[in-house]
């Protein structure tokens, strides 16, 4: 068994300075501490450490409804929580597509992922997108995939092994050892 939790970048947002200056002011106060912001910009924004912030999900493309399953379910363990249908006016405001479409969402513990299920996933070419997790037992969890015809690609780098695998439509993960 393994559990997966991923990585985001949940210690930054974007605040203005005056906004920065109020929220410093009243950190100072209420810790006694002094403020560790990093300006970007004095006149309009500072990057700051925020503790609430945290990633909400990730959002992916598969070509369909059983190679996700077979992936996120299967590989990944999480569970299905829910599917809809992003309607064709909402996908053209947000994203600029033309037409509705399918989405299922799989999720556990700390790793939500909204699956759009389209063939626009097909004939993607190389990227640098990836998703990280990390894993409890990474030699389990890669026996799993190669065991279910899961791409896994393992490449030296010092004196270790970057790991990464491939979903049925080509989203790449990074795989790394949990370390809790």
């Amino acid at each position: 068994v393994f559990s997966i939790v991923i990585y985001s970048y949940r210690n930054v947002i974007l605040t203005t300075a005056i906004e920065r200056s109020k929220w410093a002011n009243e950190r100072r106060r209420k810790l006694k501490e002094p403020s560790q912001s990093k300006c970007i910009s004095e006149k309009y924004c500072t990057i700051q450490k925020e503790r609430s912030m945290k990633l909400s999900h990730v959002a992916l493309v598969c070509s369909s409804e059983q190679r996700a399953k077979d992936f996120y379910e299967g590989i990944l363990k999480l569970r299905r929580i829910k599917s809809f249908v992003l309607s064709r006016e909402l996908a053209c405001q947000i994203f600029e597509i033309d037409g509705e479409c399918p989405v299922v969402v799989y999720g556990g513990s700390r790793f939500t992922v909204e699956i759009f299920l389209t063939t626009l996933a097909a004939g993607r070419g190389n990227s640098f997108e990836h998703i990280c997790i990390e894993v409890k037992n990474t030699e389990e969890f890669l026996k799993a995939c190669k065991a279910v015809h899961v791409e896994v690609t393992r490449v030296p780098k010092g004196d270790r092994l970057l790991t990464f695998v491939k979903d049925y439509d080509g989203n790449r993960f990074e795989v790394k050892e949990l370390t809790e």
